[in-house]
Parts: C-alpha cells; sequence; structure tokens
C-alpha cells in the first residue's frame, strides 16, 4: 500500500535528494509522527520491500537508501609511512558546534593498569602497628589518573587513606604525583574490589612508576596477592621503613583514566569503573548497574539539550543526573526528564517519550528554558546505578530542532551498503583510492564496512613520510543510490625516529644474605615509528663473579630464581615488548630481550635482576658488564 508525498523540492543529482515537508495520507497534510522520519534528507532508489516504499507524486515507489555521505577519520598513528582511517557511517556530533558544551565519544579504553588476584599468599595490615602498604605501577600511553579499585579478601574491616605517589629509589617518595592524587576515609569492601575516584583527575608521565599507597585509619584486615606476579612489586611499611612484602607479589587494581571531553570546554570526567564495550560508534562504556559511573562535575548553566545512544540491560534504569534535582531515567521503556521546565522527549528521532528497548536506543531531551548542570554523573542518580552501555553522549546550551534530532538518530546507511575512499596528498591535484588491501591505487574500489575494519578501522599503508593526506569517502547502496563525497579530514605521517633510553647505569643487588630473594631493576623505554618495530637485546660479559677466575653465581634454569644459589633475570611492561614472564639466564651471545612489531609510543619494560645464594656461597663483591642494544628495520 502506498500513500502519496507532497515533495517540497526535488533537486536533479545523482542521488534525487527530495525534501519531504509533510505527509498526506488520505489527501490531508499531517504532521503525524508516523512519518517523522520522512522529513530529513533521504536519498531515494528503487524500494526493496513494501514496508520500504511510497510513492512520491503519484509516481513509481522507491526507497529510503544509503544517504550518508560517510565522513572517514584519518588519524596517525605514529608511523613514518601509514595511517588510520576509519569509516564513521552513521551521523556523528560535530564538535565545531559553540552551543555543545560536553561531548563524549567514550572510544578510548579508560583502563591504564590492572593487577589480578590468582594466588593465595596474603598480608595483613593492622592500624595499631603503624603500617602501610603499597603497589607499584607503571603508567602506559595515558597521562592522567582517576580512580582505582582496590580488593580486599575477606578477613578484616579496613577504613583508610588512599595516595598515588612517586617513585623514590625503588619506594614510595612520600610525596603525591598531584596535588589531589587522593582519596581519603575509605572503606573497603571485604571480599570484593572498591572504586575509589581519586579528589581530583591526577597527571602522571607515560612510562613512569608511580606507587598506590594505602594508608589505614581504623581496623584491620588481609590484602591477597597473586603468587606469579612480580616479587618486586608490593612494598610494607612497618613504621620506620619501606621493605619488600615476604607475602605479597602483587595486590589486586585498577588504574583508571579520566573519560575526555572533545568539545571546547574540556568538561572532562573521572571514571570511576565502566570500562569499554562495543558501540553504536566504535566502542562506548559498559556501566555495571552496581557502582560504576563517571564524575563530570559542573558543565554549566542553561542547558537545553541532552542526547545520546544507550543499550540498557532492561528498560528500567537511571541513566544520568545533571544536578540533584535535574536528572533522566526510563521506566518501562518510558523516558522521564525530572526537573526539566519544560522537557521535550523524542526516541529514536521522534517526538515521544516511549519505545526504549535493550537494543540501541537514541534518546534526546531538549527544553526551550534550560536547566543547570552543576553536578553531573553519568551512569547513577542519587545512589542508584545504569546497567548498560552509553555511547555519543552531548549536552547542548542551546535546544536543537526536531530535524536536527531526527537526523542525529538516524539509522546506519543500510547493512549492504558500500563505501569508497578517496586519498590525497597534493590537495586533490591528483586523487587516489584506498585498496582492498590498504594501499593506493588509481581505481575506486568499494567494500563493506566490515571490510574497512568495523568502528577500529584499517591501516592504510605505503605513504610519505612527513606528508599531509587528505581523505574523503562516499556511500552507495547497491546500483540504486550513490551519495556525494564527505566532507575532508586530514593526518600528516611521522619523520623517521627511534628513541632509546635506560633509567639507570647499574643494578645494586645490595648484601646478598643465604636464602633470601635480592633484586633490582631497570626501566628500558624505547619509542619508533618504524614500520618493522624495534628489538632490545641483553649479552653479559661474563657470570655474575667475584672476579675473573674466581668464583661466581650460578645462572638460574629452571624459570624461577627461587633457591640454592641461582641468578637471572625476567621482563615485564608494555604488552608489546614483555618477552618472558619467568626468569632465565643471561649468556654472552645476544638475547632479545623486549621488541614490537611495529610502531610504538613508548614501548616500556622493566628488567627485573634477581639473585639468591646459600650457606656454601663465597663470600665477596659479585659484578659482570650487560650490555643492552637497540636495533629498528625502516
Amino acid at each position: 500500500m502506498f500513500f502519496p508525498v507532497v515533495a517540497g523540492s526535488i533537486m536533479e543529482s545523482p542521488n534525487y535528494r527530495i525534501d519531504y515537508e509533510a505527509i498526506t495520507p488520505g489527501g490531508q497534510i499531517e504532521e503525524s509522527t508516523n512519518y517523522k522520519m520522512l522529513e530529513t534528507l533521504g536519498e531515494v532508489g528503487e524500494g526493496k520491500s513494501e514496508s520500504q516504499s511510497y510513492q512520491i507524486g503519484g509516481a513509481m515507489s522507491y526507497g529510503i537508501q544509503a544517504d550518508q555521505p560517510a565522513t572517514p577519520t584519518l588519524l596517525n598513528t605514529g608511523s613514518y609511512n601509514s595511517l588510520n582511517f576509519r569509516i564513521n557511517r552513521g551521523y556523528e556530533l560535530n564538535d565545531t558546534d559553540p552551543a555543545l558544551v560536553a561531548h563524549y565519544k567514550f572510544n578510548t579504553d579508560p583502563l591504564i593498569d590492572s593487577y589480578t588476584t590468582t594466588g593465595v599468599a596474603s598480608e595483613t595490615i593492622d592500624t595499631s602497628t603503624n603500617t602501610k602498604i603499597a603497589q607499584k605501577f607503571q603508567a602506559g600511553s595515558a597521562t592522567r589518573i582517576s580512580a582505582i579499585d582496590l580488593y580486599q579478601t575477606a578477613a578484616g574491616n579496613l577504613v583508610g587513606d588512599i595516595r598515588i605517589e612517586t617513585d623514590s629509589d625503588g619506594s614510595p617518595s612520600g610525596t603525591l604525583v598531584y596535588t589531589d592524587a587522593y582519596a581519603n576515609n575509605i572503606t573497603l569492601n571485604a571480599g570484593s574490589a572498591t572504586h575509589i575516584a581519586l579528589n581530583a583527575i591526577s597527571v602522571i608521565t607515560a612510562g613512569m612508576e608511580y606507587w598506590i599507597v594505602f594508608t589505614p585509619d581504623s581496623g584491620s584486615g588481609t590484602f591477597q596477592g597473586n603468587t606469579s606476579g612480580e616479587a618486586d612489586q608490593v612494598k610494607y611499611y612497618d613504621g620506620s621503613s619501606w621493605s619488600y612484602s615476604a607475602n605479597v607479589e602483587s595486590l589486586y587494581f585498577k588504574v583508571q583514566d579520566q573519560i575526555t571531553d572533545l568539545s571546547d570546554t574540556g568538561n572532562n570526567g573521572k571514571v570511576v569503573g565502566p570500562v569499554t564495550a562495543d558501540g553504536r560508534f566504535g566502542r562506548a562504556l559498559d556501566f555495571d548497574g552496581t557502582d560504576d559511573y563517571i564524575d563530570v562535575g559542573t558543565v554549566g548553566t542553561g542547558i537545553k539539550t541532552v542526547e545520546f545512544w544507550i543499550k540498557a540491560n532492561s528498560t528500567t534504569e537511571k541513566i544520568l543526573e545533571l544536578s540533584a534535582t535535574v536528572n533522566i531515567s526510563v521506566s518501562t521503556g518510558t523516558i522521564s526528564a525530572t526537573g526539566f521546565p519544560s522537557p521535550t522527549i523524542f526516541v529514536n528521532g521522534v517526538q515521544k517519550s516511549d519505545g526504549l528497548t535493550t537494543s540501541w536506543t537514541h534518546v534526546a531531551v531538549t527544553d526551550s528554558t534550560g536547566v543547570a548542570a552543576d553536578a553531573v554523573k553519568l551512569g547513577k542518580i542519587s545512589t542508584n546505578y545504569l546497567n548498560g552501555v552509553l555511547d555519543e553522549l552531548g549536552v547542548y546550551n542551546r535546544a536543537k530542532t526536531a530535524y536536527e534530532i531526527s537526523r542525529d538518530a538516524q539509522i546506519d546507511n543500510p547493512e549492504d551498503a558500500e563505501y569508497a575512499i578517496a586519498i590525497s596528498d597534493d590537495n586533490w591535484a591528483t586523487t587516489q583510492y584506498i585498496q582492498a588491501d590498504n594501499t593506493l591505487g588509481g581505481s575506486m574500489v568499494w567494500q563493506a564496512y566490515a571490510n574497512w575494519g568495523n568502528g577500529t578501522g584499517e591501516t592504510v599503508t605505503g605513504l610519505k613520510q612527513t606528508t599531509t593526506y587528505k581523505m574523503k569517502a562516499k556511500a552507495r547502496d547497491e546500483d540504486f543510490t550513490e551519495t556525494d563525497w564527505s566532507t575532508e579530514t586530514s593526518a600528516t605521517t611521522s619523520d623517521l625516529s627511534l628513541t632509546f633510553s635506560i633509567d639507570k647505569k647499574w643494578i645494586d643487588l645490595g648484601a646478598l644474605v643465604p636464602n633470601q630473594m635480592s633484586f633490582d631493576s631497570n626501566l628500558l623505554t624505547a619509542s619508533t615509528n618504524a614500520e618493522y618495530g624495534y628489538a632490545v637485546t641483553i649479552q653479559e660479559d661474563g657470570n655474575l663473579r667475584l672476579g675473573d677466575g674466581l668464583g661466581d653465581i650460578d645462572d638460574v634454569t629452571d624459570s624461577a630464581v627461587s633457591r640454592g644459589e641461582e641468578y637471572g633475570v625476567r621482563t615485564s611492561g608494555s604488552a608489546e615488548g614483555q618477552m618472558s614472564d619467568q626468569d632465565y639466564a643471561i649468556t654472552s651471545s645476544t638475547q632479545t630481550i623486549a621488541s614490537s612489531s611495529g610502531p610504538v609510543d613508548p614501548s616500556v619494560v622493566t628488567v627485573t635482576y634477581k639473585a639468591i645464594v646459600d650457606s656454601a656461597t663465597t663470600a665477596g663483591r659479585y659484578s659482570h658488564t650487560v650490555t643492552y642494544i637497540c636495533t629498528t628495520t625502516f
């Protein structure tokens, strides 16, 4: 069955775009919500089914087809000859809109580092003996900390303070890494992880080592360790000095980064708990419904639009709050905008409040008066939490129009839509196209979204160094429609580079005591944009020895420096650089101790030297020379 349509204008173009002004079923002009989506711009092609087909001006039937020029994203990969490109096949918020006061894409996983609890070793902490316990961690590429998770086992009850401190010769320094890098009066949940938001987002340096220090105020309790972790990760304070814990090798904790506001206002948020999951566009943040949320604080006043995509675990959820009295929630699929003076609610681009399901749903709330957003929390209202996934959240100080919201909520181009990508390094004086193997060629190649890498994209290779490239894309649906080229995006490849550093030139194992482990470590930091990455080798000039021809300490042979007389190393740190989590011997032949298969910025690897002697080991000063060599291939 077909309904006649009144078309306000028809443009002659390869796409036959029609601007629908009104729908006239039965000859009557009607602003029916059932046809609201047809008021947006659409691409017209031959209809595929009765549900897609509409009669236009009494002519033959057509259907809405591929209608979005899929604006690409082009990103510097850190390599001298490649760039990452992604197709954004759905509509995304425009960060240049001056009314946009906060925009969160949630594409980056806020988890910086973590240690898990799989062992049975433990350490009891008791306030009566003035003790503390500290866990060392190494910052990855992120440059901020906003929260941590800390685990206490079932024994005891602990209340205390958390501090993030700098490192001082392998121990906590007593100095905060950042002015507000602390959280006071924390009650740990026995038997589970406690989400702890720091007092403020705290700046850290990628690749550096820091300490999480817990100081109890009251009670006693037991921390469980990880017996397969690094033996030098945990220290224990006995009231006068720090020493390595005899029992705990690695505490359970997670360090979390902030979530970044992509608008120009810098309304970044402290992340407490959620991590990324598959999103509506790329990645999104997944809230567990128990204690996950994002604390943004004050965004501003006169807020007139809030919109987001949500994939809720149920149709009754607490979603977000702007202040103590202003929030957005859903109950049995119906959206409520509490505290808005005169809200207009849209679900999937249609002006209505019902219709939220457990599939991806677009929600927008507008208000011509505006509200204050002075205590913004995403994923939380009062003491209730969201169980679901949020993506592409925008906050505006103007009321967006119904047309704009319907455009924001548009479903992606059809699943069978294909995309072509053009690229140029001379401002389109010459144009090349991304090929199926991600190289450049002279012929346009059409591929489905999945073949272009879905939300994570692909890497185009074979580019020139230090060259700016521009990119644009278009979409088509079979043979029926083809959109115009999208807006352009650009990025510049890097110059050739390799840097390598060692944090110190010596290793000090201290006094070797029979049957007691001694260890020290140094930090290897490598950065390169080489296509084939880097490799660091290690070799010795002879065994750890008293002197040439004198006694030496035996090399480890069983993957663990543990008893008797043994000496060896192990590595930890960046996933792409770590070569082994077991102890192994250094030899006079070169061995690879850290590497990557592609560009890194940076790769940070800790090399831990371990030694243990027995009562038969000859006393004296043992030493040898170890050489690191870093190489790369461009």
